[in-house]
């Protein structure tokens, strides 16, 4: 009896040891810098938290009628495919927005423009949980935009309505499927209902 009591203790102590060990290494690399060394994914995201650059990848000057077009352009597009983002996006699509949003701040083809992008979007990072949170921080970040270059600062009522594609029926299809995708938002979100 003794001996397997003491057995026991001793493969206790051994899991206790081991469990200590791997939380302790858990615990360095995702604080000490260095051990970044050894996890490329977690240097890379160090580097990236700690970078205030950006970078223009299109053309810095422009004559003022051009970028007026560009920038025309540009918030007609974001605004175009913001009024049409499911009001409840799948994880997908929420990554996907998220994606495309950032890219065409990096991509805006105007190089200032571009770098003011860039910027108010890590200030005022993407809102993507739902088409009306996505509307409200696409005009928000315009009006900022706007701000930035002593434009005239765009009224955010009835956005949607503005920038909404397709017909009646188009709308009635919308409005039919999201009971399916509310159906599968709920799943992705909580997992399947294993209740019964």
């Amino acid at each position: 009896m003794r001996m397997l009591i003491n057995k026991r203790i001793q493969i206790l102590l051994s899991t206790v040891i081991i469990m200590v060990f791997v939380i302790w290494v858990f615990d360095s690399v995702m604080i000490d810098k260095e051990w970044r060394l050894y996890m490329p994914e977690l240097k890379e995201i160090g580097k990236k938290e700690k970078s205030e650059n950006v970078v223009a990848m299109t053309p810095l000057n422009y004559k003022d009628d051009t970028k007026k077009e560009i920038m025309k352009y540009y918030w007609t597009s974001l605004h175009t495919t913001l009024a049409n983002y499911p009001s409840l996006p799948t994880l997908h699509e929420r990554n996907t927005l998220y994606h495309y949003v950032i890219s065409s701040a990096s991509l805006f083809p105007c190089g200032d423009c571009s770098i003011v992008s860039q910027k108010l979007m890590r200030k005022y990072p993407p809102q993507i949980g739902s088409r009306k949170s996505a509307l409200t921080w696409g005009c928000k970040i315009h009006r900022k935009f706007n701000e930035e270059f002593n434009l005239t600062v765009p009224t955010c009522d009835d956005i949607a309505a503005s920038y909404i594609i397709g017909s009646g029926d188009s709308k009635e299809v919308t409005n039919q499927n999201e009971n399916e995708r509310f159906m599968d938002y709920t799943i992705q979100e909580h997992g399947p209902d294993k209740s019964g």
